[in-house]
């Protein structure tokens, strides 16, 4: 009987861990380094990196993320990276979750100097893709496919990129901090890779979750009215 006890008490031990690395790192870490800000969004099962300043957008990068029973060792896989795409599909393997950003852009960061924030709202904080956009009064959904556009929400920041995973293209990425309550989500953007002059800009949306599914309306940088659907890409 004791043996058995010391058996489960090891299997509970080995479970925290797991538990504790699946956890411990979702939500928004924010570094700031002079004017240069470092954006890390951890969601369950994907992550992104982004940097940027003001007006200044300088590199993102994103992919898959796990860990392993009975380990802190943590295992990415990129999927996407604005600077080099090389490293697009490259697997990375470290017990220290921030360290495979200390190459980027001859930036060293240090492991304690991040501000780490969650969100309050489990609802929203996920990985989400574009599955619908309406066109010309039609819902005109958009398959599954290695093009697509993902939004990450984590902590008060959001991060979307438009890539391709199977060739490494990227097209375009931008970022900021939102504000959500149910029924009314607020966007303002921090930095967007394809014109800077939208930074600042804040754009408001009237939205509705359901299940794994996110519907929400309102007007682009652009200022054009938009509709899309958006699903959690578990």
């Amino acid at each position: 009987m004791s043996r058995m006890k010391s058996l489960l008490a090891a299997l509970i031990s080995l479970l925290a861990i797991s538990a504790s690395a699946q956890t411990h790192l979702h939500g928004a870490w924010v570094y700031k380094q002079d004017s240069i800000t470092h954006l890390v969004l951890v969601t369950p099962g994907y992550y992104s990196y982004s940097v940027f300043a003001a007006h200044r957008f300088l590199h993102t990068e994103g992919g898959t993320w796990r860990s392993f029973a009975g380990t802190h060792a943590i295992e990415t896989t990129t999927e996407f990276n604005s600077s080099d795409i090389t490293k697009v599909h490259v697997k990375t393997t470290d017990s220290n979750f921030f360290s495979r950003f200390h190459d980027k852009l001859d930036q060293q960061l240090p492991d304690n100097g991040w501000t780490h924030t969650r969100s309050s709202n489990t609802n929203i904080e996920a990985v989400w893709r574009i599955t619908g956009r309406q066109q010309d009064g039609d819902m005109k959904s958009i398959p599954a496919g290695a093009r697509k556009t993902i939004k990450l929400l984590a902590g008060n920041w959001f991060h979307w990129a438009a890539i391709n995973t199977a060739t490494g293209e990227f097209f375009g990425s931008g970022g900021g901090q939102f504000s959500y309550v149910p029924g009314n989500y607020t966007e303002t953007i921090f930095f967007f890779s394809r014109d800077n002059s939208r930074v600042g800009m804040t754009l408001p949306f009237t939205d509705q979750i359901t299940q794994n599914t996110w519907d929400h309306q309102g007007k682009s940088s652009k200022g054009d009215p938009i509709h899309e659907i958006w699903t959690k890409d578990d």
